[in-house]
């Protein structure tokens, strides 16, 4: 962006403009989408990362002296020739190392196409050792063809170990975490098994208790009634005795009666 790399003081509301635009211009291109800010702040650790790769660049020969890093030197003596492309010379025994590419802001001058072809080198093939019962932990073998057929190096493609013995070791280390899971559901559905059937046997006791105390509630309530009955019975037998006796007092009183009137003639 023109404006954003200008040294100028701008103000705020302006720089939040600018980087609207920006975000606008970015999010139309193929790529991820993002906000104005998240745009801003992935830049900026851009930037940052880009200055200190190369700042530690920079002040990585000062601290080897100059010599070549490690990991390319032990690519150089593990893969030989195999590992350098593009330096004319390659063929011979001195092996030359190629200074590392350095990531800059400055614009990189578009490469010449030279007027050697590529050397030929021997190709790479790669041969597995036999498989064997404990897992395998060596790396596999390279073994260089004199076929000098190829005039360019393809990089080595490393066999991945067979994955039988892997994934047998693998199933039997979740074996025991898998009988243990089941041991334990197995577990917790017997202890839900068994409070299911204390529950029911619980409700069966109640049931029957119930039973039992509606048989005696019933059975009061028939001797209630027959008690109720007897009683009845009883109350009109007194009542007909007391009618009777009331009966033969009023027949007494009037003999009584009777009586006195002739005594009294």
């Amino acid at each position: 962006h023109p404006e954003l790399q200008r040294k100028k003081l701008t103000s705020p509301q302006k720089l939040q403009m600018l980087w609207s635009e920006l975000a606008e211009i970015l999010n139309a291109l193929k790529g991820p989408t993002r906000t104005a800010i998240k745009w801003k702040e992935s830049l900026t650790h851009w930037k940052h990362q880009l200055r200190s790769r190369a700042r530690k660049d920079k002040a990585r020969p000062q601290i080897t002296s100059g010599d070549p890093p490690a990991v390319e030197v032990q690519e150089i003596s593990t893969f030989g020739t195999a590992t350098v492309d593009g330096v004319p010379d390659i063929g011979s025994s001195d092996h030359q190392i190629s200074s590392p590419l350095y990531t800059t802001t400055d614009p990189v001058p578009a490469p010449t196409p030279s007027p050697d072809p590529a050397p030929a080198f021997p190709a790479i093939y790669i041969r597995t050792l036999p498989s064997s019962p404990s897992p395998p932990t060596s790396p596999p073998l390279i073994v260089y063809s004199p076929d000098v057929s190829h005039s360019r190096l393809s990089p080595p493609i490393l066999t991945s170990p067979t994955p039988s013995t892997s994934a047998s070791i693998v199933s039997e280390a979740h074996k025991p975490t898998a009988v243990k899971m089941l041991g334990t559901v197995l577990k917790k559905m017997k202890a839900h098994e068994r409070r299911e059937e204390r529950v029911i046997s619980q409700q069966q006791k109640v049931l029957e208790q119930n039973e039992q105390l509606m048989g005696v509630l019933m059975q009061m309530a028939r001797e209630r009634r027959e008690e109720l009955q007897k009683t009845s019975e009883q109350n009109l037998q007194l009542t007909g005795v007391l009618s009777q006796m009331t009966q033969a007092l009023t027949a007494m009183t009037t003999v009584l009666n009777n009586l006195t009137e002739k005594l009294n003639h």
